[in-house]
């Protein structure tokens, strides 16, 4: 007799238990990330759902880059270690809005920590490879994926639909839920201050608010979760990513050279301008009609305009063509030095600008503007010199953007221009002074502000201004007394949404006497 052979059956029962196994931690896998999904609901709803700043602001984005972060080693150990490049930005704006209340700081940090999270998430859940490997960073699927993830909610909850525990909760719930209303109404009626917290929570004037706060939080929910079901089935897909050179036909080098040709000459024919204003100075903008002031206020913003689009057009040759033939080469290369010379032009018309007029936020901001656009522009004249790939390039300036923009973010931009403004007038370097800017301003600047109204101003150089600033001054102290109120209540308040810089301008303006 012949015994059957068993190996077979035994092959098949460990596949089917594999199987089971890998289902079954596949299944726990989707129910971590409901639960975090539920946290950062509950996070989302008490702090920046109310106000998307301040400590709020700081707490809800470190526990989402965590949530990401946790999620990304749920399949296994994260291999684009590069990819935490991208929590540097993150945490700096963070933190600066932590710091600050200015609305430039909310608006910068809001819009860094929301591109560096949507790239991390992406690359961090991505298949293995090298950075400088990666092709593209900016796939079609990254911004598919952010902006509608719930092509993943079906794949997702089919993991549950064999599962019993989750069946036994809702039936659970479904139990539970007739006793709950039964028990709810035993207690309004034993208990009228229950009863009463009832009546206020469900009134008309804020039921409709209660059920759009349901609604919103349903949808976070939802979001979170799809969003987290969506980098879970990216990690087992396996991309390939092979770097590619630019090709470029005849045809195409010529379109090149005679686009960037016509360009080189209208811009060497401005260059020849900027050189004589430059070498004139005032005396040869006054032969021209022009007071120097207006001169320089009318021609900075279209100078950094004009230095930002040339820097999208050698952005987009550097794609197209790969800077690899001598002529597009050369051309590239000699408009971004002729925009090297505008750009130190608007940057001396700005300065002289400021003499003038005194410094503000927004000229303050154009200044780091134009001087990013020129350090970039820098960096793709190396690389196009160099003969750098542009996917390469295009990484290193991306990062470089991110982490020295939220840098910046650190920089009490409201208070250093309000010292600078005030240490000119009082120093009576200048008349022009305006102390309803400085009013306008937020609680980062009023440390500076405050002692500027205790402190005697300028007579002797501007006399004939002494009255209208004497008046100007009382009624700015009592425009800050007035604040100082204001400021004291949000701070009491308004905790979500506070930072630093609230309780610095308490302290400062408790200085103030009534």
């Amino acid at each position: 007799m012949s015994c059957a052979p068993v190996k077979p059956v035994l092959s098949f029962d460990m596949q089917n238990s594999t199987e089971d196994h890998g289902e079954k931690n596949k299944r726990d896998q989707f129910t971590k990330i409901l639960v975090i999904s539920l946290i950062l609901t509950v996070i989302f709803h008490v702090l920046p759902a109310n106000g998307f700043y301040g400590l709020a602001f700081f707490v809800f984005v470190l526990s989402l880059s965590y949530g990401i972060t946790y999620i990304a080693r749920l399949e296994r150990p994260m291999k684009n270690k590069w990819a935490y490049w991208f929590l540097a930005p993150v945490v700096i704006s963070s933190v600066a809005n932590l710091l600050y209340a200015g609305s430039v700081v909310r608006g910068l940090s809001l819009l860094i920590v929301f591109v560096s999270l949507v790239f991390y998430a992406y690359w961090a859940c991505n298949a293995p490879i090298g950075f400088s490997d990666l092709v593209t960073f900016w796939p079609f699927k990254l911004f598919k994926d952010t902006i509608w993830p719930f092509g993943s909610l079906g794949r997702a909850l089919s993991r549950f639909k064999h599962d019993h525990r989750l069946g036994s909760v809702f039936l659970g719930l479904f139990i539970a839920l007739p006793f709950v209303l039964l028990f709810f109404v035993v207690f309004v009626s034993a208990d009228v201050v229950f009863a009463n917290y009832f009546k206020h929570i469900f009134n008309d004037a804020q039921f409709g608010e209660y059920i759009f706060k349901l609604i919103r939080d349903f949808v976070v929910l939802i979001f979170f979760f799809a969003s987290g079901a969506t980098m879970l089935l990216r990690q087992s897909k396996d991309r390939v990513h092979e770097p590619q050179d630019a090709v470029v036909n005849p045809f195409a080098q010529t379109v090149y050279v005679t686009f960037l040709s016509s360009l080189n000459i209208l811009f060497f024919v401005f260059v020849i301008f900027q050189l004589a204003y430059f070498f004139g100075g005032q005396d040869y903008v006054l032969s021209q009609g022009l007071t120097y002031a207006d001169y320089a206020r009318h021609g900075f913003f279209e100078l950094l305009l004009a230095s930002g689009m040339v820097l999208a057009i050698v952005s987009a040759i550097y794609y197209l063509s790969g800077l690899k033939l001598r002529l597009t080469r050369f051309f590239t290369l000699a408009l971004i030095d002729q925009t090297g010379i505008i750009i130190v032009s608007a940057l001396h018309r700005l300065f002289i600008y400021v003499m003038v007029y005194g410094l503000s936020v927004q000229r303050w901001w154009a200044a780091f503007c134009i001087i990013l656009i020129a350090v970039v522009l820098l960096m793709v004249f190396v690389a196009g010199l160099k003969q750098y790939v542009y996917h390469l390039t295009a990484k290193v300036i991306f990062i470089a953007v991110l982490l020295v923009s939220s840098s910046a973010l650190l920089v009490n931009s409201e208070a250093l221009v309000a010292r600078y403004n005030i240490d000119r007038f009082l120093s009576g370097q200048t008349n022009v002074f305006d102390p309803d800017y400085l009013n306008r301003l937020s609680e980062d600047a009023i440390p500076e502000i405050a002692p500027l109204v205790q402190t005697p101003w300028p007579t002797a150089d501007f006399a004939e201004h002494s009255v209208v600033w004497e008046l100007q001054r009382e009624y700015y102290y009592k425009l800050l007394l007035s604040k100082k109120e204001a400021v004291n209540e949000k701070i009491r308040k308004n905790w979500r949404t506070l930072s630093l810089s609230h309780i610095r301008a308490s302290a400062a303006m408790d200085s103030l006497k009534d």
